[in-house]
């Protein structure tokens, strides 16, 4: 009883600090608002808090075996060495802090070690009534470091379908429509040298001539295999729900489904992270979301529809806040990309955050902002399963993100 009364002590002060919000992106753009910061703060603060309670607790069930089995034991002190580095990330976004690209692997990190507890934690709920509270703490800190995580996004797709990436050199996000039909197959990712492809297969509305969307996606690398569609993700053959929390491994993916209906996606070592989510809606219903966290670990071959953008630099002048406003978008690095483009200043969507986004629009399907036409990205044989670069894709491979 006394270890109940103190995880429920550590429960409920969690359960003070769940943000009401969809997501911490406002809507002037990407970072957090006053309210998510001190609510950040207050989990800071409560940290050391429930580190004491539960060294208190490990440091009982050390001298009675009969409270918790050796791998519970195994999970609580992970857990209490991974609170502190917790705390410093957590801290350095609460001071107006910019991550550095291994705190943000490190957090990532956390995620996924905490999903691991939950589900070990799962195996003895119906034995041991202190697991039921331990699942909703560390399920509360699951959230948190979710929702940190998906305001760091550099790429989004989602909708009929919008693509928004953040280009290097410029701190707006630009964005732009490519539209398809049903069953299309467009390449979103291709590596070459590193054995990675991600296509995404689109559907239409009924009675719509225009709103196609992401029906399904297959992320390949190596001999691995994640395909995800509208009612469940399967990681080679083995299958995961959406709105589960569960994990799932290969030899070149590791996979974490969270009960928000996301589902992280890490390959070569955790130095490419990928999101997918699936979101509903009353006008177009079920449909899915691709959103890239992190492709640093691709080469400069990479191409794709999003996959080119990796290593590009640009810069836009322009006043992103007044809305239809024209901006220049240029490459200083690539001249033979000639003239800059005309961008215009509008609102996107973003549904992994449920947020608006300013960014700069580039019209007519990406015409200029792409390379070559918008037919190039799409599989003749509508093969979500295709492994290669698309032929028409294969000149433009290796220009080092020109």
């Amino acid at each position: 009883m006394k270890y109940l009364i103190v995880f429920t002590t550590c429960f409920a002060l969690l359960m003070q600090l769940v943000p009401q919000t969809q997501g911490f992106v406002p809507e002037t753009g990407p970072g957090l608002s006053q309210d998510d910061l001190d609510i950040l703060q207050a989990l800071c603060d409560q940290i050391d808090g429930i580190k004491d309670k539960l060294e208190e607790l490990i440091e009982e069930a050390e001298t009675d075996a009969n409270n918790i089995s050796e791998e519970m034991l195994d999970c609580l002190q992970q857990m209490l060495n991974l609170l502190p580095e917790l705390k410093i990330i957590l801290l350095v976004i609460v001071r107006g802090g910019t991550l550095t690209r291994v705190q943000i692997v490190r957090l990532r990190y956390i995620l996924k070690i905490f999903i691991r507890i939950v589900n070990i934690f799962q195996l003895y709920v119906e034995i041991n009534v202190t697991i039921v509270v331990i699942i909703n703490i560390v399920e509360i800190i699951i959230v948190f470091i979710f929702k940190i995580i998906r305001i760091i996004v550099i790429i989004v797709c989602d909708k009929d379908p919008h693509f928004m990436v953040q280009i290097e050199g410029s701190d707006d996000p630009v964005c732009f429509d490519v539209d398809g039909k049903q069953d299309d197959v467009m390449q979103l990712i291709q590596d070459p040298l590193k054995n990675v492809t991600v296509n995404a297969q689109l559907f239409e509305l009924e009675n719509s001539a225009r709103n196609s969307f992401f029906d399904s996606f297959a992320i390949m690398a190596g001999d691995d295999l994640v395909y995800a569609n509208r009612s469940h993700i399967e990681v080679n053959g083995h299958v995961m729900e959406w709105h589960s929390l569960d994990f799932a491994e290969g030899d070149e993916v590791t996979v974490y489904s969270l009960r928000n209906g996301m589902v992280e996606i890490d390959m070569l070592d955790g130095t490419v992270s990928i999101l997918l989510a699936q979101h509903w809606n009353k006008k177009y219903g079920t449909f899915l979301g691709i959103y890239a966290a992190d492709l640093q670990g691709l080469s400069t071959y990479t191409h794709g529809i999003i996959g080119q953008f990796h290593g590009r630099y640009v810069n836009i002048d322009g006043d992103l806040l007044v809305k239809k406003s024209k901006g220049q978008l240029s490459n200083p690095k690539c001249r033979s990309r000639g003239a800059p483009l005309e961008v215009t200043a509008t609102t996107r969507d973003n549904y992994a955050t449920s947020h608006k986004i300013h960014c700069w629009m580039a019209e007519n399907q990406g015409k200029g902002l792409l390379d070559g036409s918008k037919e190039d990205y799409f599989e003749p044989n509508r093969d979500i399963f295709f492994r290669g670069m698309l032929k028409n894709l294969i000149m433009y491979s290796g220009r080092g993100g020109c």
